[in-house]
């Protein structure tokens, strides 16, 4: 159905770090912490695109390991990201740089 397409010029509302900026780190909207957060428009073509990417690499990290967890098989993953201003995405590790920090967080799971 074309209707769940979205347009050419779709974009989604990020909240993202000021200092990402890519129009010269101005001034963020915001403070979240110790950093300034700002909004940005992002297209959905480029989220799109870049979590496509990052989804195809997850893939190939974790395809051998039906074989390693043996007994274990692994019934889900648990993913989160983050967006840059320029739609970049990132997985987040653990740890306290990433406390506090939102972003996408996607489940997959083996039918």
């Amino acid at each position: 159905m074309s209707d769940d397409l979205p347009s050419a010029d779709a974009t989604l509302t990020f909240l993202v770090a000021a200092d990402d900026d890519p129009d010269g780190g101005s001034k963020g909207i915001f403070s979240r912490g110790d950093r300034d957060v700002a909004l940005r428009q992002i297209s959905v073509e480029t989220v799109q695109r870049n979590l496509a990417s990052t989804i195809a690499g997850l893939r190939q990290a974790f395809a051998g390991l039906r074989d390693a967890a043996g007994d274990l098989p692994l019934k889900s993953v648990e993913v989160s990201f983050e967006v840059s201003a320029t739609g970049t995405i990132t997985i987040l590790g653990t740890g306290v740089e990433t406390s506090g920090t939102g972003g996408i967080t996607l489940t997959f799971e083996r039918a």
